[in-house]
């Protein structure tokens, strides 16, 4: 997992041939204050969606097989927990179709993501996304989905 925020975006770019063409869509989505939707970035390979709900006070922890999620704050602020996935008992099985699996377990880090902060989290980490800081919150949240 990475915790950052977009101002190093730069450094990542590199570490993966869809990272560079992910944080360019947030960017320009950002800039362009895009609206709600699914963005095809380069065919299944790199696509994003930019999102926007009201944080939750509790979730399920989340991971994915075949892509890296890059997510990303735009506006509002949100909890975020993220584990090893190998420390997780799954409770939901693994979708292909969805690219998703829900587990239960303990957070290993608890993230607070305010605009412009992202995390990357690779298919060992189990994440819990949309969670309230305090209060709950409108987030817009911009997530990047890369073919690993």
């Amino acid at each position: 997992m990475i915790f950052d925020q977009m101002k190093n975006a730069e450094i990542y770019e590199n570490y993966h041939e869809g990272f560079a063409l992910g944080f360019a869509f947030i960017r320009r989505a950002v800039a362009e204050n895009l609206p709600t939707g699914k963005y095809e970035l380069d065919g299944e390979k790199v696509y994003a969606s930019v999102q926007e709900y009201t944080t939750k006070d509790s979730n399920v922890f989340e991971a994915h097989r075949r892509y890296i999620d890059i997510q990303c704050i735009v506006s509002g602020e949100e909890a975020m927990e993220s584990a090893q996935l190998s420390n997780c008992t799954e409770i939901q099985t693994y979708s292909q179709e969805n690219d998703a699996g829900f587990y239960d377990g303990d957070g290993q880090a608890k993230l607070i993501f305010k605009s412009q902060d992202f995390a990357v989290f690779f298919p060992q980490d189990a994440h819990k996304p949309g969670l309230k800081v305090s209060e709950k919150s409108t987030v817009k949240k911009i997530v990047v989905k890369v073919l690993v």
